[in-house]
C-alpha cells in the first residue's frame, strides 16, 4: 500500500475534488426524489381548493426545478468521471515512468539476460 500512496500523493486535490463532486451528485439525485413526492403530495394527491391554474404553474415549477437539478447532477457526475479518469492516467504515467527510470539504471548485462516481464515484474515489487 505504501508504493501505492506514493504514486497517489501528488493527485490529492483531483482526488479530493472527485468524491467532493461525487457527494455534490449524489445530493442532488436525493433533492431531486424530494422534489417529485412533493408534485405528487401537492399537486397529485391533496389538490386542496387551488385552481386549475394554480395546479399547472406549480407542478410545472416543480418540473423545470427538478429537471435542472438533474441536469446538474448529470454534470457532477461527469466531472467526476473526468477527473478520476485524469487521475488514472497520471497515476498509470508515474508508475510507467518510474519502471522504464530503474530499467535503464539497470547494468546492460542484466538486461540483456533477463526479459521484460521479469524486469519489470522485479523492479515492481523490489524497485
Amino acid at each position: 500500500m505504501k508504493i501505492i500512496w506514493k504514486y497517489l500523493k501528488p493527485f490529492k486535490g483531483l482526488l479530493f475534488l472527485a468524491m467532493g463532486l461525487a457527494a455534490i451528485a449524489q445530493i442532488l439525485e436525493l433533492i431531486d426524489s424530494i422534489i417529485f413526492g412533493k408534485i405528487i403530495d401537492n399537486f397529485a394527491v391533496n389538490r386542496g381548493d387551488r385552481s386549475e391554474d394554480e395546479l399547472i404553474r406549480g407542478a410545472l415549477r416543480l418540473l423545470v426545478l427538478a429537471v435542472s437539478i438533474a441536469l446538474l447532477s448529470r454534470l457532477a457526475r461527469a466531472f467526476t468521471d473526468y477527473v478520476i479518469r485524469l487521475v488514472v492516467q497520471k497515476f498509470g504515467l508515474s508508475v510507467f515512468d518510474e519502471g522504464l527510470k530503474h530499467t535503464l539504471r539497470l547494468p546492460y548485462h542484466e538486461f540483456e539476460e533477463t526479459s521484460s516481464g521479469h524486469v519489470f515484474f522485479f523492479l515492481s515489487f523490489y524497485g
